[in-house]
């Protein structure tokens, strides 16, 4: 499932639909321009606590996925937590697959 995730998110960034960091997806949130958030599991415990507030405040859908590392890897940025996803279709066939939770 990894793979298809990733392909899906690079497509987004190909796209520009797609927002890296706390600030550009608190931006994006309050906005509301942000359809899904992703997050990784290994995220701090006070950032976790205002996406809490943004989850309650702003109603977005958010899933825990992956780690700050391979995140970094595959978007050739440094120690990346958190993203969000701007587009309906993208974020949609991203629920869709964690919804079935199919592997690869």
């Amino acid at each position: 499932m990894d793979k298809k995730v990733f392909y899906l998110l690079h497509l987004a960034n190909k796209a520009g639909k797609l927002r890296f960091g706390m600030g550009e997806v608190e931006r994006s949130c309050s906005f509301n321009k942000a359809k899904l958030v992703l997050f990784a599991e290994d995220f701090s415990q006070n950032s976790r606590k205002k996406i809490e507030k943004l989850k309650i405040v702003k109603k977005v859908s958010f899933i825990e996925f992956s780690n700050k590392k391979k995140y970094g890897f595959e978007f050739h940025k440094r120690d990346l937590g958190i993203l969000s996803i701007e587009d309906i279709n993208f974020a949609k066939g991203i629920s869709d697959l964690f919804k079935s939770g199919t592997e690869d």
